[in-house]
C-alpha cells in the first residue's frame, strides 16, 4: 500500500492527473481548466474540439516542463510521464530526464510512456489497418485510405494535412507535434545518458508506480518503461 505522504509527480498530466498527485502541465488547456465556462463557450463556437471539454483534476499546476522542475534534489518518490517527451526535441528530452534524475529519491521510480515507433513501423509494414484505427484521435475527422498516410499522421502526431485556420495557428503555439520518436533501445539509451542505470519494459497497468490502472490511458501503440538508478 502506497502512503499518501509520498511525493508523486505527473509530468505533462493533461486532464488525466489524479488529485493526490502533483500534476504539472502547460498551455491553453490547463489554463482554460481553471475557467471552464470559457472552454465551453469556445467549443460552442466551434473554435475548440469537443474533446477539450474534460474534467481536469482540481490541482493542475501551470509549469513549462522544459524549464527546471520546481522540486528540490532527491525529493520525489514517483514520477509519471505519458506521451510528453516525444513532443520535445531530443536534447530537450535529455535535459528533462536529467531533471528527473536530480529530483527522484534513491528508492524512487520513474515511469515513462511514449508512442512506440518500432510497433508503428511493424504495423505499417504488416498492413494492419485495424491497429491504426484503434489509435486514431477521437477528434480526427480525416479518414485516410492510404496506410502510409495513416502511419505518417501518427508519426507526426498533429494535424499537418489541412491548411490551418486562425484558431489552429493559435493552438500551434501551445500544442506541439511529435519532435522525436522512440523505441525501447533509444529510450533506454537516453535514460542512461541522463544517469539511470536500470530500465525495463512494462505492460499497460503493470509496474511499481502507483495508480497506473488509472494513469495508463494510452494502452494501444505505446511503449511503457520504468527506470531506477
Amino acid at each position: 500500500m502506497v502512503s499518501n505522504s509520498l511525493v508523486k509527480v505527473n509530468i505533462g498530466s493533461g486532464p488525466y492527473g489524479k488529485p493526490d498527485w502533483i500534476n504539472l502541465d502547460w498551455g491553453v488547456l490547463p489554463l482554460l481548466s481553471k475557467i471552464s465556462w470559457i472552454t465551453f463557450l469556445l467549443i460552442k463556437m466551434h473554435l475548440l474540439p469537443k474533446s477539450y471539454h474534460k474534467s481536469w483534476p482540481s490541482n493542475p499546476r501551470l509549469w513549462d516542463c522544459r524549464r527546471k522542475l520546481p522540486f528540490k534534489d532527491k525529493s520525489v518518490d514517483f514520477i509519471y510521464c505519458s506521451h510528453f517527451i516525444e513532443h520535445l526535441f531530443r536534447y530537450q528530452a535529455e535535459i528533462l530526464l536529467k531533471e528527473f534524475r536530480r529530483i527522484i529519491r534513491p528508492s524512487g521510480v520513474v515511469r515513462i510512456c511514449v508512442p512506440d515507433i518500432k510497433l508503428l513501423a511493424e504495423k505499417y509494414i504488416s498492413g494492419d489497418r485495424d491497429f491504426f484505427s484503434k489509435i486514431r484521435c477521437e477528434d480526427d475527422k480525416q479518414q485516410f485510405e492510404s496506410l502510409a498516410d495513416q502511419f505518417v499522421q501518427h508519426f507526426y502526431g498533429y494535424d499537418l494535412w489541412s491548411e490551418p485556420n486562425l484558431m489552429k495557428k493559435i493552438q500551434r503555439i501551445f500544442i506541439r507535434g511529435h519532435f522525436w520518436m522512440y523505441d525501447y533501445d533509444s529510450l533506454r539509451n537516453l535514460l542512461r545518458n541522463a544517469g539511470f542505470s536500470c530500465t525495463y519494459c512494462c505492460k499497460p497497468g503493470k509496474g511499481k508506480v502507483p495508480d497506473i490502472d488509472y494513469l495508463d490511458i494510452h494502452k494501444t501503440g505505446s511503449l511503457f518503461v520504468e527506470t531506477l538508478f
